[in-house]
């Protein structure tokens, strides 16, 4: 499927990627039993929201995560629309119960209005935020995340990008990892497959 098809996919039945805004948290809610490791830096969605990493996007959540740059060439745009159809895939369910975020590995050329500029061309809404901030922050978020191995060098080091979808259930302590390009079908089920019994809601 190309990325026109995967427009008007999203045109005639996925408002979940298009339109929908993801629900914010109660303030009551309780942080989990990582809190203290995960960075709570102020980052800038491709729509201009000011978030921070852990207490807005990632407490109380069940998250997808992973990285691109967007003037990483063909790698980062096959990355995108592989996510695209995980994400059309599971359907209401993002923004709503899965919230899946990509983050900037060069946040002096990728802007917000660099991301909003990508994320339109990919037909995608504030569901999936594309985000940028301060760069010694983004490598230390990277390297905490695990998508940089201690011989990283320090900086945003994009040659040694991985090719990772990190994703978890915060509140349970449950994370794990994929590869970006695996087959839709197969990524959206190991998604899926970290929620308890029971809680395996509706994607439509």
């Amino acid at each position: 499927m190309n990325r026109r098809e995967f427009v008007n996919t999203l045109a005639l039945g996925g408002a979940a990627l298009g339109l929908a805004v993801p629900r914010s948290l109660p303030a009551a809610v309780p942080a989990g039993p990582r809190a203290g490791y995960f960075p709570n830096f102020e980052l800038t969605a491709h729509t201009g929201r000011k978030v921070r990493f852990y207490d807005d996007l990632v407490r109380g959540k069940h998250v997808v995560i992973n990285f691109i740059y967007t003037a990483g060439g063909d790698v980062c745009r096959e990355y995108t629309e592989n996510l695209l159809e995980v994400y059309r895939l599971l359907g209401g369910m993002v923004g709503r119960d899965v919230f899946p975020c990509t983050i900037t590995l060069d946040p002096k050329k990728d802007t917000p209005a660099v991301l909003a500029e990508w994320a339109r061309w990919f037909g995608v809404g504030p569901a999936w935020p594309f985000l940028t901030g301060q760069p010694a922050q983004l490598d230390l978020l990277r390297r905490k995340l695990g998508f940089a191995g201690p011989e990283t060098k320090p900086g945003m080091d994009m040659g040694q990008h991985m090719g990772i979808a990190l994703y978890g259930i915060e509140p349970l302590d449950r994370w794990t990892a994929i590869p970006v390009l695996s087959r839709p079908a197969f990524f959206a089920e190991r998604v899926l497959s970290i929620r308890p019994p029971g809680k395996e809601a509706a994607r439509g």
